[in-house]
């Protein structure tokens, strides 16, 4: 799937684990580029984080060859 369409799709149509889903509805976010949106330091702090979800996340980003959109742009992070 191409990345943008991959991005823009709404998380319940990609066939990912439901408690990944459920998890993503608690903390707000219906899209990857949505999650994508969400600082590190922000993330950590939203009801329904854990680490497990992150690991999921990171496992379904690095499937689609997208894992590196998870960094932090250069310059944004802050110090």
């Amino acid at each position: 799937m191409e990345a943008a369409v991959f991005l823009d799709t709404p998380l319940d149509r990609l066939g990912l684990n439901e408690r990944f889903c459920a998890q993503c509805r608690i903390m707000g976010f219906k899209t990857m580029a949505a999650i994508l949106l969400v600082s590190p330091e922000t993330m950590l702090k939203m009801e329904g984080f854990s680490y497990h979800w992150l690991a999921e996340l990171s496992e379904v980003l690095n499937k689609e060859g997208l894992l590196h959109l998870l960094q932090p742009l250069p310059g944004s992070i802050p110090g």
